[in-house]
């Protein structure tokens, strides 16, 4: 789907949200999203998770559910190994290499960035340690992510990168969440309203809430399943609430490539 996207697609950005790291084979993964990147031209955000449900660890044969963490830890930072050096040679506890070559590279340098799933203390850990991004699903169970709750955890993240060694402020954050914007006019629901679901100014007002403690990306889910309300509830996010939100344009690398 993502190599149809980038023929299909010219500007906008391609990402996982997110890939269960252990179910693959690290190698095959990094080859296959280094050929995406070079096709797109450099598009290619790998949105990466560890996983939760032990069945489909069983049916797939993956390595052990327990040890899920700590394979997602390695194979990421085999295949970001894969994606800059060459040949390539790596001796884990779960791969082993050596002298392989391994190619295409990616167009994006020094690599393709990786955004981190997930909300729980060792996925707030492995952010700051290897995450270029934190990407947590929020506003439904189990995960809320209110933005007093995201800001608390945002400073965990930047804890555990500065304790290992790394600069907090590279580490981006962004939230994926649903989100549905009231067409004008029409009544509001009785109860309470959910955060991203509400009027124009509403939803925009709860955006700047998560712009506050840092967000800079978010990605909206669908509250329906009807394709056509799907796109109207789109088409008044991009008429009605972006325009008073700060949007930070993309800017031109030296490749030509837009970050």
């Amino acid at each position: 789907m993502l190599s149809h996207l980038a023929h299909a697609t010219r500007r906008i950005r391609l990402g996982t949200s997110v890939l269960v790291v252990p179910y693959r084979n690290p190698i095959v993964t990094a080859k296959m999203l280094a050929t995406i990147d070079l096709v797109s031209g450099g598009r290619v955000i790998l949105g990466a998770g560890v996983g939760w449900l032990q069945e489909e660890f069983e049916a797939l044969g993956s390595p052990s559910f327990s040890d899920r963490g700590d394979v997602t830890d390695e194979y990421l930072t085999l295949m970001r190994q894969a994606w800059t050096t060459d040949p390539v040679s790596f001796a884990g506890r779960h791969y082993t290499l050596r002298d392989v070559h391994v190619l295409p590279k990616p167009v994006q340098r020094p690599t393709i960035p990786i955004w981190i799933g997930g909300h729980t203390g060792s996925a707030l850990s492995r952010a700051g340690r290897l995450g270029d991004a934190w990407h947590p699903i929020g506003l439904r169970p189990p995960a809320l992510l209110e933005p007093d709750e995201y800001g608390a955890k945002v400073a965990r993240i930047h804890d555990a990168a500065r304790k290992a060694g790394r600069d907090p402020g590279a580490v981006t954050l962004t939230f994926r969440a649903p989100m549905a914007v009231r067409p004008r006019g029409a009544k509001a629901p009785a109860g309470d309203r959910p955060l991203l679901q509400g009027s124009v100014d509403e939803v925009a007002a709860d955006i700047r809430r998560y712009e506050a403690v840092g967000v800079t990306h978010v990605v909206f889910d669908a509250t329906t399943q009807d394709l056509r309300g799907l796109l109207s509830n789109l088409e008044r996010f991009a008429h009605d609430v972006r325009p008073k939100l700060a949007i930070r344009r993309p800017r031109k690398t030296a490749r030509g490539t837009r970050q």
